[in-house]
């Protein structure tokens, strides 16, 4: 499955998503439950590109929800007023052009890891840690996912997957359009659970610190001798 078959099929499937009601409303339930509420669906979503279409440049960050694999995940969207040119007119900003970078948290999670990070830790997760750089993680030989990669955090460890996400930068041209001007792809980790130090084999153990000391490749050489064939699927 190439890059752009994968980006249909999982736009089509946030559409869906969008368009049911009932499994929307479900989602966002789960999504509460975490202290997140009304996430952005993909309609929600859609409004704040009508809103930029009509000439208002969008400032703010959200919580995203985009259904990945079948899964639900919620990551963070920041938007970012990089360059403008209008004018004042009674104390108002007329926009004739502008461009927003649209920026994707490095972190994104199903509702049941942050579920199990919070019963683990005793905290909901902070919204800056989304936003925390990741380390050099293996990744998955096309045709596979492997869903058992180690993520440290300072209490523990997300399980999960890297993948590739797409950042852009959006242009009002001051004709009603809106164009992407430049995009840059960025790993995102997908976030299936959450465990403790305490829970952890050595070996994961092993990983996490080499991770955190900077020894990536090291900490990865390890994860690839221990393969749990059950957390690999194919597609």
């Amino acid at each position: 499955m190439d890059q752009k078959t994968c980006e249909k099929m999982h736009y089509l499937d946030n559409l869906n998503l969008a368009n049911d009601r009932e499994a929307s409303n479900s989602m966002k339930l789960d999504f509460a439950r975490v202290n997140i509420f009304n996430p952005y669906d993909q309609n929600a979503y859609q409004k704040l590109y009508d809103f930029m279409r009509a000439g208002n440049p969008v400032q703010k960050e959200i919580y995203r929800v985009w259904r990945y694999g079948g899964d639900e995940f919620v990551h963070r969207n920041k938007f970012s007023l990089i360059d403008r040119k209008g004018h004042y007119r009674k104390n108002k900003f007329y926009y004739k052009h502008f461009t927003v970078h649209e920026e994707l948290s490095p972190l994104s999670a199903r509702a049941y890891a942050l579920s199990r990070y919070r019963q683990r830790t005793g905290q909901f997760l902070d919204k800056a840690d989304y936003w925390l750089p990741l380390p050099e993680l293996i990744g998955n030989p096309e045709g596979t996912v492997r869903q058992d990669i180690l993520l440290p955090t300072k209490t523990g460890a997300w399980l999960g997957y890297p993948c590739l996400s797409k950042n852009a930068y959006w242009e009002y041209n001051g004709k009603k359009e809106l164009l992407v001007c430049g995009e840059y792809q960025s790993w995102q980790f997908k976030a299936l659970t959450y465990i403790n130090r305490s829970d952890m084999f050595d070996w994961q153990i092993e990983i996490c610190d080499l991770h955190q000391q900077g020894r990536s490749e090291e900490a990865n050489n390890i994860q690839l001798e221990y393969i749990n064939s059950n957390q690999i699927l194919t597609y």
